[in-house]
């Protein structure tokens, strides 16, 4: 049976680039003939997967649904499916509609008939758990992960509730102070989903980048491309040795931040990584 995704860890992306990449058959593989060399499984991320954002677990919450993965006790395969899709996606129903699915693109069965249709399973096991009132586990202890947010748009305030229920010890930056105000009488974010609305403990929101960035591990930065210019000379002097930038979605802002960083005469050993989408829609 598969092993689920680590909650306790910053992301849930189950590979590292380039394990979608194929290998030259003729010299990891005998094409035909006789050979001294022994049969060897050779572990790759799936195309599905390697096309994939957010780097879904696609084929082991796929291999669940065609029965092959099954759930110990009662446990029914939907919910089974849904615990293991949203290791990487919160939202299955809504992305199963409004993703662009780059997943079945990369699809080894398109080269045979058609792409399985991924975001329509998606979207029926997303459908099911909220027809079911599925809930994600409880929060557990603190990880003692330092998580900065910055950004003020909805993208950030989903990502600051997402990473604090996952138990990391988040610092939400906004630039407008004024309206951060709800955020800091509360202590909190209101979050309002399937499960109806609930408060979720900040650690700290702040309108001051640098008590935001200072011994943060992981900088999430969930804004638009066009704010990349002007953030990025804002951050310039707090990036800080280890730290890893997270822009999504991206569009080359990783090259934008570095340069900035340079600019400003930092060379601390920041690292800049980003992605096509944004994850909370």
């Amino acid at each position: 049976m598969s092993d689920t995704a680590d909650r306790a860890k910053p992301t849930h992306r189950r590979y590292t680039d380039g394990d979608a990449e194929h290998l030259e058959w003729a010299e990891h593989f005998v094409v035909s003939g006789e050979s001294g060399k022994c049969p060897a499984y050779v572990h790759r991320a799936p195309p599905c997967q390697g096309s994939c954002p957010s780097g879904h677990d696609i084929r082991s919450w796929l291999t669940i649904v065609r029965g092959i993965d099954k759930p110990v006790g009662d446990l029914d395969w939907r919910q089974y499916a849904f615990e293991r899709m949203t290791a990487a996606n919160p939202f299955p129903s809504i992305m199963g509609r409004v993703c662009p699915a780059p997943c079945q693109d990369g699809c080894n069965r398109a080269e045979v008939e058609e792409s399985v249709g991924i975001n329509a399973v998606e979207q029926f096991v997303g459908d099911w758990g909220l027809q079911h009132n599925l809930a994600f586990a409880k929060p557990g202890p603190e990880t003692g992960k330092n998580v900065a947010v910055i950004g003020g748009g909805h993208g950030c305030y989903a990502a600051a509730a997402h990473l604090s229920e996952a138990g990391h010890s988040v610092r939400l930056w906004r630039r407008d102070g004024e309206a951060l105000a709800p955020v800091l009488e509360k202590g909190a974010i209101t979050l309002t989903d399937w499960q109806g609305s609930r408060n979720i403990e900040i650690a700290l929101a702040t309108s001051d980048i640098a008590d935001a960035m200072h011994g943060a591990e992981l900088v999430v930065i969930p804004l638009p491309a066009t704010s990349h210019d002007a953030l990025s000379k804002v951050l310039a002097p707090h990036w800080e040795d280890g730290q890893v930038a997270f822009l999504p979605p991206g569009t080359f802002g990783s090259y934008i931040f570095a340069e900035a960083a340079r600019g400003a005469g930092n060379m601390a050993g920041a690292a800049f990584a980003e992605t096509g989408t944004l994850p909370y829609l």
